[in-house]
């Protein structure tokens, strides 16, 4: 992660210390994707298709996002 944009994580955070700051800064800068990805078999999507009220329904879990497929593409 670019000095910048570690400047910008730690600038969003104004009720966070400069010492929190710097911790997460610095936690992030190291923190690969393999390491927070969410392996595909686990992940929860919905389809374009699909009504809103079918995806909150069997939302068990709360997540707050689900990647939309399209299955056309």
């Amino acid at each position: 992660m670019s000095e910048a944009v570690s400047s910008a994580i730690r600038d969003a955070w104004p009720n966070k210390t400069t010492a929190e700051q710097s911790l997460m800064g610095a936690l992030q800068d190291r923190l690969s994707v393999g390491l927070i990805a969410t392996p595909r078999h686990l992940l929860r999507t919905c389809r374009t298709t699909e009504p809103l009220a079918e995806v909150v329904a069997r939302n068990d879990e709360g997540f707050d996002y689900f990647p939309v497929t399209d299955s056309a593409h």
